[in-house]
């Protein structure tokens, strides 16, 4: 995994250092298709940077290419990108997407693609005015997760409008898209019918309907020198299209540590362009900045993507899941207990015997089985109570099944925080011993509380000690954010 990895980052810096100096592909001059603006721009900076391979990816902004992009999403997101183009035109996009549950998401996208003015001439060459020419998409967005932890569907209902020199239509059509993940984070595929339903503009006299547009798209996530790495590609087929099946290719790969600097670096091909971009995620704020290199100039991508929302419930499954993991240990431990209480103890009075049982507990300690090693303790200290190196073997034993204890309990604690269920949660606390990510979970619990109960200024001060004992916890500190406003708005 690691070589290959190794040669495909190997392949885009090579890639990178040429993007300037290659010669670019021929292609054959059409016009375009209907709505060919919808497939041939991405919908945020970061896309653009990974060469608009994106059919596979998750985010606000993926319903562009795969209305199912935004499944998973575990906070609300709002991205806003801007994109100048050659001769005065511009290309902008506004996408916002929130999950309603756990399986829901919805989403909304405005795009919009300006062509600047152009110099309007009459039959003989005249110059008459200027005119310019205007394309606006309105997509709504609902993706659900269909099979647990592998396949997520999703629909855009699409609202297209053409403006042209005085001229106007609009058209309605429909987007479906899904994404599988049959082995977890680690490989992501996505598969996007647009204009499943064709939206149709028609300006004057001639009606286009938009083609069906048929994207397929992979992404493979691995770790490589302690670092996150996203590789991703597309393909796009059109029937209709002159310049046939259509491609792109993008790595990401994570520069700095997320504690330190989250910088980002992408880099990308297509058929049409070269692409490097860059990334900086500081939650709840991300900066992506992207260029394409191609034949009319280098184009730029400035975006901004801000997430919201408090965390959404979840857990369910990793609450039961934890349940069953605490329950099967339990039950193995009661089992192991029978088998004990079924040894007959038995006095040893030669040193050499006390010595060998001594070592076999010492090696049923290393090995985790506490239970056995405290029963051979015991037996031991019957017969030898102030021995000092069975008395220490004994506390050493009791701490490490403290600590188990205390464990467990405390995910216990974490499940029913996450559940929502905050007054169990501090129940169990109550029963932990004190430590700092203890206290943490205590102060947060409280805080949930006291925001029920509309108690703005306890519920501060308890996240106020939150951030105090964890100054990297995140989840504290945008609670304190929407304190300050629900006191400010009082």
């Amino acid at each position: 995994m690691k070589r290959a990895a190794q040669f495909l980052c190997a392949l885009f810096l090579a890639n990178a250092s040429l993007a300037l100096e290659l010669p670019y592909r021929t292609r054959t001059a059409d016009g375009g298709t209907p709505g060919e603006w919808l497939n041939s721009f991405a919908a945020s900076a970061r896309e653009a940077g990974l060469a608009n391979a994106a059919t596979a990816l998750k985010g606000s902004a993926i319903p562009y290419s795969n209305a199912a992009g935004i499944v998973g999403n575990q906070t609300g997101e709002a991205g806003f990108m801007v994109a100048p183009l050659v001769s005065a035109g511009r290309y902008q996009s506004l996408t916002i997407s929130y999950p309603m549950t756990h399986l829901d998401s919805a989403g909304l996208s405005f795009l919009y693609l300006g062509s600047g003015q152009a110099e309007r001439t009459d039959v003989f060459g005249q110059a008459n005015g200027t005119f310019d020419e205007q394309d606006m998409a309105f997509l709504l967005t609902y993706g659900r997760e269909l099979l647990e932890d592998y396949l997520d569907t999703g629909m855009n209902i699409k609202v297209v409008r053409q403006s042209l020199a005085g001229y106007s239509a609009t058209g309605y059509g429909m987007d479906i898209g899904v994404q599988t993940h049959p082995f977890g984070d680690f490989l992501n595929l996505g598969l996007s019918l647009q204009n499943a339903i064709a939206p149709s503009l028609k300006l004057k006299d001639t009606k286009d309907d938009f083609p069906l547009a048929i994207k397929t798209g992979a992404a493979l996530h691995f770790t490589l020198w302690d670092r996150s790495f996203l590789f991703c590609a597309d393909t796009t087929s059109q029937k209709t299209s002159a310049k046939g099946l259509r491609w792109g290719v993008g790595l990401e790969a994570q520069l700095l540590k997320t504690k330190v600097v989250p910088l980002f670096l992408r880099m990308g091909i297509n058929q049409k362009e070269y692409t490097l971009g860059l990334g900086i995620e500081k939650d709840p704020l991300v900066i992506d900045y992207s260029t394409s290199f191609n034949e009319l100039e280098i184009l730029h991508r400035f975006g901004v993507t801000i997430r919201f929302g408090n965390l959404p419930t979840f857990a369910e499954e990793r609450i039961r899941e934890e349940w069953e993991r605490i329950q099967k240990r339990e039950a193995a431990l009661k089992r192991l207990t029978h088998e004990l209480k079924g040894e007959k103890p038995q006095k040893r009075q030669d040193s050499a015997d006390i010595d060998n049982l001594r070592r076999k507990a010492q090696t049923l300690f290393d090995e985790g089985d506490y239970e056995k090693a405290q029963r051979i303790v015991t037996l031991i200290l019957n017969e030898r109570p102030n021995d000092p190196e069975t008395v220490a073997l004994e506390k050493a034993i009791q701490d490490k099944q403290s600590r188990d204890t205390s464990e467990i309990k405390f995910d216990q604690a974490k499940d029913f925080y996450a559940a929502k269920q905050y007054q169990q949660c501090l129940k169990i606390i109550e029963k932990i011993a004190p430590s700092v990510k203890v206290n943490t979970l205590k102060a947060m619990a409280h805080a949930q509380i006291y925001l029920i109960e509309e108690d703005y200024k306890q519920a501060a001060q308890q996240l106020i000690t939150a951030v105090e004992l964890d100054p990297d916890n995140q989840e504290a500190q945008r609670l304190y954010g929407r304190v300050k406003d629900l006191s400010e708005t009082e």
